[in-house]
């Protein structure tokens, strides 16, 4: 009688832990899951995207409100918060020929225009509204 207990448990728990019988290499679960894993590739990408390189030539300009601050009028009428260009190109009147990029996560208290992270600044020469430095 123990035998037969014993035999008919192992029956039973064999038969409880059973496995799928459906095919996991079928062509299409292959292709669901080929399709998961392209949308999971394609929403990491647009979130890493590098920013535009942009390139503006405008005017350095001094503005003593908020403490004082340096923009950039460019030649387009657009206004941008240079970031990160050399102290040495930061002189009111002074014309240039910038390139960077947009920084969209960082606010300032000027408000004057768009953040723009500066990679590369070239001189260009220097307008008529003022020659003195404001360091």
């Amino acid at each position: 009688m123990n035998r037969l207990l014993c035999l008919f448990s192992i029956v039973f728990f064999a038969g409880c832990s059973g496995t799928d019988t459906t095919d996991a290499n079928s062509p299409a679960e292959r292709e669901a899951q080929s399709n998961i894993e392209l949308k999971k590739t394609n929403t990491s990408k647009t979130s890493q995207e590098e920013p535009e390189m942009l390139t503006i030539t405008g005017t350095i300009v001094y503005k003593g409100m908020e403490g004082g601050f340096f923009g950039l009028d460019a030649n387009d009428g657009k206004k941008y918060m240079p970031r990160g260009m050399n102290k040495e190109m930061l002189k009111n009147g002074m014309i240039v020929q910038v390139k960077g990029y947009i920084l969209t996560d960082v606010l300032t208290f000027q408000q004057y225009g768009q953040v723009l992270k500066v990679v590369e600044a070239t001189e260009i020469g220097r307008s008529e509204i003022g020659q003195e430095d404001f360091k």
